[in-house]
């Protein structure tokens, strides 16, 4: 994983690089408590797996006390240190495109309380500029502000989506190996902790090692998930107040008028884009990158773990 990943910097690179290109776009709004809170998170959760990495093999030296268990500590250390830095940049891209759209919302809010008026009205004002040889123009100024506003949303909206969808697709591969592998070695440890317990040769510092290496294994799930579900909260968001757009701009007493129907037209393309973009939270279409990620982990690790601790009563 280190020499494909090191291989592909300079896509990793321009994931950044179009991020920063939006969040440029987005400076003039200010950062709400939950971006600041999430951003903040990221620098927390990059300081402890850094910690677990310096701590765990300087603890496990010095409990074992064997030259032996070196290669065991390394085996296990490279490859969680590998695992980690990928999935906090998973983490931090998708935090942040997270947060580009949680400012889309910001702006749709303005526009939830907007109600276009009807077309007499349109009728009456239309004709309100004359050009030089004094003939009347007509003006449709409102509904093409209201029009270029969610217009600009929704391509703004695109590209950040273009953006995770992109990130999943290259990395799909690594977070498939990284599930697996996080899969296995949580089995393991637990495997380990029930037979040493049986045994009764485990000392308290021991028992919480095995613990913690466990949830620091299963807690991968939670980089995975968590930032897509920050994605879909927003999206369903975005959904929720676009209908509330549509009620409140396309009354039963507006429904003929033709501004209306384009601006219906424009939201109902809007929702429909969002409603259709189900592959971005997938890893090459095998799992579902999801808050249902974690339960289906459970699930099957209670599953594997009954099993093999029948195994293991049994001495097979």
């Amino acid at each position: 994983m280190l020499i494909g990943c090191e291989s592909r910097r300079t896509n990793y690179e321009g994931y950044f690089a179009e991020v920063l290109s939006l969040i440029k776009e987005t400076a003039h709004q200010s950062d709400c408590k939950t971006t600041i809170y999430f951003r903040n998170t990221v620098k927390v959760l990059l300081f402890l797996y850094s910690t677990v990495a310096l701590l765990v093999p300087i603890i496990m030296t010095s409990i074992t006390q064997e030259i032996g268990t070196i290669p065991y500590i390394i085996t296990h250390t490279v490859p969680f240190v590998v695992s980690y830095l990928i999935l906090m940049q998973y983490y931090s891209v998708f935090v942040h495109v997270s947060s580009i759209l949680r400012k889309v919302n910001e702006r749709l809010v303005s526009l939830m309380n907007v109600k276009l008026p009807l077309e007499s009205d349109f009728l009456r004002q239309k004709y309100t500029v004359y050009n030089i040889l004094g003939h009347p123009l007509s003006s449709s100024k409102m509904e093409n502000n209201h029009l270029e506003q969610i217009e600009q949303l929704r391509l703004l909206n695109v590209r950040a989506l273009e953006i995770a969808g992109s990130l999943s697709a290259k990395f799909g591969t690594v977070i498939v190996l990284i599930v697996v592998a996080a899969f296995a070695s949580v089995n393991i440890e637990l495997l380990e902790l029930y037979q040493s317990l049986k045994l009764g040769n485990l000392g308290p510092l021991y028992i919480v090692l095995k613990f913690l290496f466990a949830g620091i294994k299963f807690s991968f799930y939670i980089l995975i998930a968590y930032p897509n579900r920050l994605i879909q909260n927003e999206n369903q968001h975005t959904i929720f107040m676009l209908y509330r757009i549509k009620r409140t701009s396309c009354t039963l007493d507006t429904n003929g008028a033709t501004v209306v129907y384009n601006y219906s037209f424009q939201i109902e393309h809007y929702i429909s884009q969002i409603s259709n973009l189900h592959d971005i939270h997938q890893a090459c279409g095998m799992i579902t990158l999801d808050m249902k990620l974690i339960s289906n982990v459970v699930a099957a690790i209670t599953s594997i773990m009954v099993v093999l601790i029948q195994f293991s009563d049994t001495g097979l």
